[in-house]
Formats: C-alpha cells, structure tokens, sequence
C-alpha cells in the first residue's frame, strides 16, 4: 500500500482491499443481499462493491467492510498497522479544519468523483486520495453512491450494540462530517501506523516498488520493461528478501534496515536459423548476418 504521513500520523493513501485478519484467518465474503443483513450476529465480514471480480476495481476503491470486521481483535489491518480510533479520525480532520478537511482529502478530477458542481474544490492537499467508494446497506443489502461518497470507519464503538463512529465525505461538501456507522454495515477501512513501527525506505531502481515499509512486510516489486534486444536478468542489491531473484515480478520481504534493489538485463539471445547444404558441406545452425563457409562435395 501506498502511505502518506500527515503531521504526527501515517496514513495508508489507499483504501484497505485484504481478505484476511492480520493472523491469516480468512474473512467471510458475503455477496447476496439475504446473507448480507442476516448473517451471524457479532460477525466480520466484507464484499466488493456490486460483487465485482474486476481486479482493477478493487485495487482502486478497495473492499467494504462491516463494523464486526473493523473492531475484531485479530485486526484486519496488516501486522503494524490498525483501523483508527474516532480520536485518531479527529487527529486527522483537525490538521486541515473539519469544514474543508474532506476537499484537502479527495482525489481530484472526475476519474472516479461525480463533478461536484461549485459545492466543493477537491486539491488533495493532504495526499490522503480519498476516493468515493460507496457503501453497503445493512437494511437491503443494497449498494449505494460509488462516485458520490466516502465513509471511513473507526475502531469506537459508539453504541454497545450497534454503531461505531465513522467519517463521510460527498462529493459536492468540502467538509467531513462525524457520524455513527451501523456495524453490519459495509464501508471502507483506511488503516494508520502504530506508533511503534518506524518505517524504512525501500529503492527498486529500473522497477515499480518503492517506498516506506515497515519491517516484514511484503512488497510486490516488478522489473521496467526492457530496452529493445534486452531482456530481464536478474535482482541485485540487497536481495536477501527477495523471493526470486531472477523473476521479474516478485516480492521482497522488508528488512529492519533501509533496503535498495536493482533489476538487470542481459542481451536478448539471437535467433538462430538452420543451414541445409545438399551436396556439400556447411550445414548446421547460425544467427542471421553470419558469413557461413560451404563446399560442393567432389565431383
């Protein structure tokens, strides 16, 4: 994940997208409406929106998750991470203003918000790229204002039995509004840093990767396209984590130091084209543009 720090906090700059608690426990995925406000009670779950199976989608707005899901203890943030607490939400907004906190937080542009119309001015000021991910009702079930919405939950509980407090932002306020969130509802989770875990810097040099991990995460790193007549090689540099050296798209385990790797390339090895000399000598296999010596046979 993509991360921002803004003020004393670092933030995840994308909506979280696991189908796993941080101890590798699988979290139910429930897809129709019925199961979705019937299922267990007190129970974590999570969906895509409108079910899709589009990777792109889920890599750009994530997965929505039920309040059960945001407060289990097995976190379902990664190791060194944690879905943020209403104070921490606060810590947040208060940096820029609440009334103006959710223009400073959007993603610009009309990529993935309805234009706003004069009712907001989304700068992404903050780097938070908030994107309108939408919802999930737990009254039908039903999907709701992909394009037109965010909200955000925290880990506080603001009932005992039903509500956590949560974050909204729509698409033509340039505020974000506090509320309280149904817990068997489904909405996005951004997670942020605890304040124990010091994040080192990670250099993929010719390749995609790069950034600011804490110690044993798993980065996903992949080799540039090659140059014309070359072809990937190898990963150098500080390669101990690397899971596959000599594949191009790989991961690499973070160190408890800054690491630095490198891709390389070799020539892309030459065609080679058979030879048939009939009566004669000469045969055999050669590259184009190689001067080849034959013979007839005598006579």
């Amino acid at each position: 994940y993509k991360t921002i720090t803004i003020g004393i906090q670092t933030w995840m700059a994308e909506n979280l997208r696991t189908a796993r608690y941080s101890d590798g426990t699988a979290i139910p995925n429930v897809k129709d409406n019925a199961t979705w406000i019937n299922y267990g009670p007190q129970t974590g779950y999570y969906c895509n929106y409108n079910n899709t199976l589009n990777s792109d989608t889920i890599a750009v707005y994530g997965r929505l998750y039920n309040g059960y899901a945001a407060i289990n203890s097995r976190n379902v943030c990664p190791m060194g991470w944690h879905v943020p607490s209403d104070t921490e939400w606060t810590t947040l907004t208060d940096y820029y203003g609440e009334s103006i906190a959710g223009d400073k937080m959007k993603e610009t542009g009309t990529t993935h918000w309805v234009n706003p119309g004069t009712g907001s001015t989304a700068t992404n000021e903050s780097g938070f790229t908030a994107l309108p991910s939408g919802w999930r009702d737990d009254i039908d079930g039903n999907f709701c204002n992909l394009g037109r919405n965010f909200i955000f939950l925290s880990r506080s509980q603001a009932c005992e039995y039903m509500d956590i407090y949560g974050r909204n932002v729509i698409y033509n306020f340039a505020s974000i509004s506090r509320g309280n969130i149904r817990k068997s509802a489904g909405a996005s989770i951004r997670c942020v840093l605890d304040t124990s875990v010091i994040l080192r810097i990670l250099t993929v040099s010719s390749g995609t990767g790069s950034g600011s991990y804490s110690a044993g995460t798993i980065v996903n790193i992949l080799a540039s396209t090659p140059a014309t007549g070359k072809v990937f090689d190898k990963w150098t540099g500080d390669v101990t984590n690397v899971a596959d050296v000599n594949a191009s798209s790989t991961t690499i385990t973070m160190p408890s130091a800054a690491a630095s790797v490198t891709a390389t390339y070799k020539d892309a090895p030459a065609n080679t084209y058979t030879l048939a000399v009939t009566n004669g000598t000469g045969n055999g296999n050669y590259t184009a543009g190689i001067v080849v010596n034959i013979s007839a046979n005598a006579p």
